[in-house]
């Protein structure tokens, strides 16, 4: 009995080692995973309100570059208008705060210097009475000759005060000339502005209805059209969704509890689950930043909810995929071929030959 018990104890012991070893290597590794292939979409809005005048096509039509896919009528919003007009008024309030601090400019300008010509002034009216006085005392004295008399320093002081006097007339003129010729010329900083807009508003005036046509930007197909004939639609809604012919990209799924090394720029091998002669190469261009509910059908149990990463993968143009539809995305290794997922039988294969 005891020989039966220790069979089966360490056939149990040996059992739980192998699935310990097996759960770690499947669990630490992973080689594919699933993904679904993608087209681009472009959402088609306006930044102002429009009116749908006709629709030329339907969801799911091809349609080639340049094809007429909708006549509308753009129409401004007063609103607009109203918000433009403020503007301008804004404008001419600061345009005339700044004619007033130029003629304010001029004023102090003016008083500055009819107060520093007058100081001068001022001098020179006392040197002229000193001088005036020196001449009265030696006026009618027969005694003293003109040439011992000398008033050469007063004058020189004269001279000197009333060439300082020219000199700053000049400038102060000089100043306010230039400010005067701001103001003349129409060197006011806001004028341009004002102008600009005032030829803004009275275009978006004369074109508050524009009609025209949408065209296809380029090839592609017609997604879900989100307005009818007729329909006056708001700014920034969408009208036409818009997809690529081909699938472009592929969002692929890794569960969070696998520790997988991806990075940008990685290459990838995509192959169609329903026909596997059907595959590409894709590289990643981009990581998820969360972690996110994986769809039910990219998860392998369906009946448990699995979370994980997105991994967003470029794929050429030419390829056969279908949009939406479910891919294998296999790493691959450094010479570029697939590398295979590990399986029980070859983990049991390896430890045998261990």
């Amino acid at each position: 009995m005891f020989r039966y018990i220790n069979i089966y104890y360490f056939l149990a012991i040996g059992v739980a080692v192998v699935l310990w070893k097996l759960n770690a290597e499947l669990g630490s590794t992973i080689e594919l995973f699933y993904g679904f292939a993608e087209n681009k979409e472009t959402e088609i809005n306006f930044n102002h309100p429009v009116e749908i005048k006709t629709l030329h096509v339907s969801p799911g039509q091809f349609v080639s570059e340049g094809t007429q896919l909708a006549d509308i009528v753009l129409i401004k919003e007063k609103d607009q208008l109203l918000d433009q007009n403020f503007r301008i008024a804004e404008l001419n309030a600061e345009s005339e705060v700044w004619k007033t601090e130029k003629r304010g400019d001029i004023e102090l300008i003016k008083s500055k210097k009819n107060v520093e010509l007058a100081s001068i002034d001022a001098q020179i009216e006392k040197i002229e009475k000193e001088r005036a006085f020196q001449e009265s005392l030696f006026k009618g004295l027969e005694t003293v000759s003109e040439s011992q008399t000398n008033y050469a320093p007063l004058t020189q002081k004269i001279e000197a005060l009333k060439e300082e006097r020219d000199l700053k007339e000049k400038s102060f003129n000089t100043e306010i000339q230039n400010i005067e010729k701001e103001l003349a010329v129409g060197q006011n900083p806001f004028s341009e502005q004002i102008k600009r807009m005032n030829a803004q508003l009275q275009f978006e005036k004369n074109n508050i209805r524009k009609e025209f046509s949408l065209t296809a930007p380029f090839d592609g197909l017609i997604g879900n059209i989100n307005v009818k004939e007729g329909e006056h639609v708001q700014s920034y809604r969408n009208l036409i969704s818009y997809y690529e012919p081909n699938p472009t990209i592929v969002k692929g799924f890794v569960h969070e509890d696998l520790i997988v090394g991806v990075a940008l720029n990685d290459s990838f091998l995509i192959t169609s689950v329903k026909d596997e002669t059907l595959e590409v190469k894709g590289k990643v261009y981009g990581l998820g930043s969360r972690i996110v509910e994986i769809p039910n059908r990219m998860s392998r149990i369906k009946e448990i909810k699995t979370y994980g990463r997105e991994v967003l993968l470029e794929i050429p143009k030419d390829n056969g995929f279908l949009q939406k539809e479910k891919v294998i995305i296999r790493f691959l290794d450094e010479n570029g071929q697939p590398k295979e997922a590990p399986t029980i039988r070859s983990f049991i294969n390896s430890i045998s030959k261990n």
